[in-house]
């Protein structure tokens, strides 16, 4: 039995949304070809793999692609919480990297919604190993929800 709400229908239709995005043609996400383990409020599970589009000089995935997937996958999970559509923006994000990388890696991202404190979201989550479950990176971040856009007007 599951105690938490479900995910608010207009939000699970943005999720929706975005999980094709991911896959279009123009996507920076697309190479990654992500695959859904679990989308719930709170909580969200990725299957990646981590393209060769992304290599470093050193022929290892470059550190900036952990930190972009983390940084997408953590929006997506403050947005499971959200209980109407309203824009959020990252304003603190910090990525610890544990282990290098190889291209073409099998990897698992996992987030976590930790709470909400006066419109201030905050996530954890990690990068794993999806053949033996070895941290490739950690990361923290923290989101403002209900941003304004220009002139100060609210962007929703």
């Amino acid at each position: 039995m599951n105690d938490q709400p479900e995910i608010d229908p207009q939000v699970g239709s943005m999720l929706r949304m975005a999980r094709s995005m991911m896959s279009h043609d123009q996507s920076p996400l697309k190479p990654l070809n992500a695959k859904p383990i679990e989308i719930a409020r709170g909580r969200v599970r990725m299957a990646l793999t981590l393209a060769p589009d992304f290599t470093a000089e050193n022929g290892l995935v470059h550190g900036g692609l952990l930190t972009i997937i983390l940084d997408s996958f953590f929006g997506m999970t403050v947005f499971t919480t959200l209980s109407e559509m309203t824009p959020i923006a990252t304003v603190n994000l910090r990525t610890d990297y544990i282990k290098n990388a190889a291209v073409g890696a099998e990897v698992i991202c996992e987030t976590q919604w930790l709470g909400t404190r006066r419109a201030i979201a905050t996530v954890s989550g990690r990068i794993v190993s999806a053949g033996n479950n070895d941290l490739i990176a950690t990361a923290a971040g923290a989101f403002m929800i209900g941003t304004r856009g220009p002139e100060g007007r609210k962007t929703s």
